[in-house]
């Protein structure tokens, strides 16, 4: 996966921690936040409905949030 980010959040991390999301919520993440689609746009995939996309896009960023917030307490252990 390439993502295009700027600003301090460490890229590297970011991209693996994306990688590591479940699949449905790093497709609506990708598609939503990095891609730029609408809720609308991605709604319209398959068995999808705009409220089931607002609540994977939550979830997945609500993880990568805590993913980012764990970060340096598990740098500082090494």
């Amino acid at each position: 996966m390439n993502i295009t980010w700027s600003g301090s959040v460490d890229r590297l991390a970011l991209e693996r921690a994306v990688d590591q999301l479940p699949a449905g919520y790093r497709l609506v993440f990708i598609l939503r936040d990095i891609e730029g689609y609408d809720s609308a746009e991605i709604a319209f995939m398959p068995d999808c409905t705009i409220g089931n996309i607002k609540l994977k896009l939550h979830l997945a960023q609500l993880k990568l949030r805590n993913t980012q917030r764990a970060l340096p307490r598990q740098q500082k252990r090494r």
